[in-house]
């Protein structure tokens, strides 16, 4: 199946009615939010996206979505590709006041007018689920940093340590 482009935006009062489908690609470059985090805005986010309405009348949007994002390791400063998959299920809303009411398995997303901004919205997933601290995996990491270092003796059991040459420095009260 081809990745066309996602509509920027879905009706979501006539469309959740009918249960309609979309799937689709998003280009990364277009996401002002994300990219600058990333070491490189190449790449598409593929998205599945299904409308509906509930038996209690939640209209509600499950997403599926894919990617591959480049990003740069903060141990060796090198890029690396960091792969997202996300599945979530989103209750539309209006106000604040009725996402506060929204049963507890949606998580709320305020429409205006009835109207979804697709593209925010995956944004919003994708940086949800970006790494606090990008690295690689430590196997694969060029830099390789000791878990303990045997000149770190502790405080006491050879009277070596890390912080001797700051009981050097003290004066010596009487």
């Amino acid at each position: 199946m081809k990745n066309l482009p996602l509509p920027q935006h879905i009706n979501m009062l006539r469309l959740s009615e009918h249960a309609a489908n979309f799937h689709g690609s998003l280009l990364i470059k277009d996401m002002q939010r994300l990219a600058p985090s990333l070491y490189s805005d190449e790449g598409a986010v593929i998205v599945d996206l299904s409308l509906g309405t509930d038996e209690e009348g939640t209209r509600f949007c499950r997403v599926q979505l894919k990617t591959d994002v480049i990003l740069q390791c903060q141990r060796c400063m090198e890029p690396f590709t960091y792969g997202i998959m996300s599945d979530f299920l989103h209750g539309m809303v209006s106000s604040e006041r009725e996402a506060e009411a929204l049963a507890t398995h949606y998580e709320p997303v305020i429409v205006q007018d009835g109207m979804l901004i697709v593209q925010d919205m995956i944004e919003d997933e994708l940086i949800l689920k970006m790494p606090i601290v990008p690295m690689h995996p430590d196997l694969e990491c060029k830099v390789k940093l000791p878990v303990v270092d045997a000149s770190w003796a502790k405080e006491g059991e050879d009277g070596q340590g890390p912080f001797k040459v700051l009981k050097l420095l003290k004066p010596e009260t009487k």
